[in-house]
């Protein structure tokens, strides 16, 4: 009975263990599920912010001003329209596509065709809303080539109200250089709305005497202050918010960088009673442009017939300029005890030249905090070792350059050539110069004999042909 028993409470006990074992097995299941779904949904929220980051909005932030900004959801090309570019007559021709697949002229828009644009074709490919060329800052760009696009004329800055009104008032002559189509905001939007990946472009040299589908839209010429392009559709442009006796506010926020001057009216104009652009004689308060932050600026408009209307707009200070950082020279030499890694492939020569090449840094801020950093010691070697120094400011912008630090050897008794004595030094400059007069002295009278033996040999042979003559 008791040896039953027993082995009951053993089978219970090997049951107990199994289910143990199970649920065990199970709840490890369940955990690596959970952390995977973790883990994808963190991959995924990453994309997520990456691809938004893409399409975000930036005009007017200005944080990003030295980025480009892609549009992520481009519209494929679905062979409605086409586009024509006569480089004559500055021109560009959008035909639609019928029902009876018919090419119709819809629009044609005055352009600025760069001389390194040439007679071909291509296609619409990448777009991006704003695009940094050579210094210069576009909107709307349609890319069309590798090195060309459809584009907004210039813009000094990466904001919709710093419009480079030479640019734009020169819309139908020729560019004097580059390889882009430039057309007014308006018209280089609606392609970019419109004329998705694929469209097709094609370039035509065209004459001066061909004759257009139809009139170009007309360009509106912008007021004196303001620095929006008055064609352009974005809602925030104070072209379209124009009424008497109101100011005009484009962006709610205006973005200075630091230290710079601060442009006050180019981002509103103010209409009197009578319909006037009285800009020029708003009075309004001054901000520092060298302190961070937000300020507010009231601009007030007051004439001697009691007219008075004002209007406030924010004004923000930002820091998005990289410090320079320069060193007073680029080479520098330190000295190890030898040519074993032991000697010098460590923390404490690591740490050394690091403070060497700091020592000779400078920045052209305030505020800095400066660091210089070589390879992981275990990189050091005899010979050219790279320093990077970068220069952090107190809004996180980063610059850097970078110096050259040769590992060399330390002379010591045993690596050290030694050094002959001036006396020494003399007397075997004696003693070479008078061995080489010596050699010099044998070389003659060695060729001396080697002449006269030459010559007493052709006197016998002489005599010996003479007395064969004579015998004969």
């Amino acid at each position: 009975m008791r040896e039953i028993m027993g082995r009951n409470d053993f089978v219970s006990r090997k049951d107990n263990s199994k289910a143990k074992n199970l649920k065990n097995i199970i709840t490890t299941l369940i955990e690596v599920i959970i952390v995977a779904a973790i883990i994808f949904g963190g991959l995924m929220y990453v994309q997520h912010r990456l691809q938004s980051r893409g399409t975000a909005s930036t005009q007017g932030k200005g944080i990003d001003s030295k980025e480009e900004t892609q549009d992520e959801e481009q519209n494929s090309g679905t062979g409605k329209y086409n586009l024509v570019v006569n480089i004559k007559k500055n021109a560009l021709i959008v035909y639609e596509t019928d029902k009876d697949n018919n090419e119709v002229p819809t629009y044609v828009f005055q352009c600025s065709v760069g001389d390194g644009i040439n007679e071909g074709k291509g296609k619409v490919q990448k777009k991006y809303t704003w695009l940094d060329i050579n210094k210069s800052w576009h909107k709307y760009n349609s890319q069309i080539s590798e090195n060309s696009w459809i584009q907004s004329v210039n813009y000094s800055e990466k904001y919709s109200w710093t419009l480079n009104k030479k640019s734009y008032n020169s819309l139908g002559e020729k560019q004097k250089a580059g390889s882009c189509i430039l057309l007014t905001a308006r018209d280089a939007k609606w392609i970019y709305d419109n004329c998705g990946t694929g469209t097709k472009v094609k370039i035509v040299k065209g004459s001066k005497k061909d004759v257009l589908p139809m009139e170009p839209l007309a360009k509106t010429e912008t007021y004196k202050k303001c620095g929006w392009d008055p064609t352009d559709t974005d809602e925030a442009n104070p072209y379209l918010k124009l009424a008497n006796s109101t100011i005009a506010v484009g962006d709610k926020v205006v973005y200075v960088e630091k230290g710079t001057d601060v442009k006050y009216l180019e981002n509103i104009i103010a209409i009197n009673a009578n319909g006037q652009d009285v800009t020029s004689k708003l009075k309004y308060n001054k901000i520092d442009s060298g302190t961070l932050g937000k300020n507010k600026v009231k601009f007030t408009y007051k004439n001697k017939a009691g007219e008075k209307f004002s209007q406030t707009v924010v004004f923000k200070v930002i820091d998005t300029t990289c410090p320079k950082v320069t060193l007073s020279t680029y080479k520098f030499k330190y000295e190890v005890k030898s040519a074993s890694i032991k000697d010098y492939q460590k923390d404490k020569v690591k740490k050394a030249i690091e403070d060497l090449v700091k020592s000779k840094a400078s920045c052209d801020e305030s505020g800095v905090t400066i660091k210089a950093v070589a390879f992981p010691k275990d990189q050091l070697e005899i010979g050219d070792n790279s320093v990077k120094v970068i220069a952090t400011d107190e809004s996180g912008n980063i610059g850097n350059c970078e110096a050259t630090v040769e590992l060399v050897i330390k002379e010591t008794k045993l690596n050290k050539k030694p050094k002959v004595p001036e006396s020494t030094k003399h007397k075997k400059e004696e003693t070479t110069t008078k061995k080489s007069k010596e050699e010099t002295t044998t070389k003659k009278k060695s060729e001396e004999t080697t002449t006269q033996n030459s010559k007493e040999t052709t006197s016998q042979t002489s005599e010996m042909q003479t007395t064969a003559n004579l015998a004969e």
